[in-house]
């Protein structure tokens, strides 16, 4: 391995379709490197997120399929005297396995945000070998664990959460459900539980659906509103009509201000069935709202039952329903859930700790 340029030259490859969690995470990381010790390089599919996401050092994959890609990194590599590769996507992974089959030998580390065990085969098995791949950067144990199981050892990967900008602006929450009330034309005195993800089948809406369905009558100034969009906005939409609760359930599309959506609710329900973190947690603990979510992945990492909320089984619309109406009958414990989150999170998911480890792993394959 040849001596770091200083700074350290790295080049990041997110080929996503859409500005997601894992971009937001990405784009905090690139505005958090000290300057001093990285200079950092942004490439980008032309999509939704390139036309969104600006960083003054991004490049765009020419035109054409995986050979145009590849050899445009390789120029690339050659050009700006690229050091490390941090990769961000499964489909920028599968690139650098063509980057190695074509010669290049810049250390690269793996983000992996998701839970889905890797696939089999010799090509995937490829991917993760440590002739391609030097390090993982994962968000949670449940994704170690996964990778683990997959037969990855564990020194290869370094567990760095997503994080929470401490710099956001955190809306009055009476304001927020003021204004959200006066939008969906409900009285002030509504209580709104909240559901915000891309409408997926690994985020569980549907599972939410039919908890709603299942709250008590006396409860019927309770209404469910959906932020966020995705494939499955048209079925999910059409399962809602069917039900006796569907005037109390309201499809929001895609929200640009998360933090006032969070905060105009009384209670998030997070009934994802995997998930490798979930970042939308960490905006709910800044926003001080009480959490509900699914046991699976890494949710206990940031949802602690009976501590900074609480945690059902995945998939299990009676055991949602029972402690959404638990929670929502009582205010003094979802306060309670919703201080103690914003403390947990302050603690323990900065964006100064996020950048820091990044950088530690960083020097971990060029030492100064």
């Amino acid at each position: 391995m040849t001596s770091p340029l200083s700074p350290l030259r790295v080049l990041h490859l997110d080929t996503g379709a859409a500005f997601r969690g894992g971009q937001n995470q990405l784009r905090i990381l690139l505005h958090g490197l000290n300057p001093a010790e990285v200079t950092s390089y942004l490439v980008l599919r032309k999509s939704a997120l390139s036309a969104k996401f600006y960083w003054d050092r991004t490049r765009i994959l020419p035109k054409g399929g995986p050979l145009a890609h590849l050899l445009f990194l390789l120029a690339l590599c050659r050009q700006e005297k690229i050091q490390l590769l941090h990769i961000h996507t499964a489909q920028a992974h599968s690139l650098l396995l063509g980057l190695r089959l074509l010669g290049n030998k810049i250390p690269a580390i793996v983000h992996r945000r998701v839970l889905f065990a890797p696939r089999k085969g010799w090509i995937h098995r490829a991917k993760y070998s440590n002739w391609v791949v030097q390090r993982y950067i994962v968000l949670s144990h449940a994704i170690q664990d996964q990778l683990c199981m997959y037969g990855l050892p564990a020194s290869a990967m370094r567990i760095i959460p997503s994080c929470v900008e401490t710099s956001v602006a955190i809306p009055d929450r009476v304001t927020a459900k003021a204004l959200w009330c006066k939008a969906l034309s409900l009285p002030p005195s509504a209580t709104l539980v909240g559901f915000c993800g891309h409408l997926t089948e690994e985020k569980g809406a549907d599972t939410l659906m039919q908890a709603f369905e299942l709250l008590p009558t006396s409860m019927g100034d309770t209404h469910l509103l959906f932020a966020g969009e995705g494939p499955l906005r048209e079925a999910l939409t059409a399962q809602a009509t069917r039900l006796s609760s569907s005037a109390r359930i309201h499809f929001l599309g895609y929200q640009k201000d998360v933090p006032a959506f969070l905060g105009a609710c009384d209670l998030l329900v997070f009934p994802s069935v995997s998930e490798g973190l979930g970042s939308t947690l960490l905006q709910a603990g800044q926003a001080h709202l009480p959490v509900l979510a699914s046991d699976v992945g890494g949710i206990p990492d940031i949802i602690l039952p009976g501590k900074t909320g609480e945690l059902v089984p995945p998939q299990d619309p009676q055991a949602l329903a029972t402690a959404m109406t638990a929670l929502l009958q009582d205010p003094t414990r979802c306060a309670a859930y919703g201080l103690a989150l914003a403390q947990h999170v302050a603690e323990n998911f900065s964006a100064t700790s996020m950048v820091q480890h990044t950088t530690q792993v960083y020097q971990e394959l060029y030492p100064t």
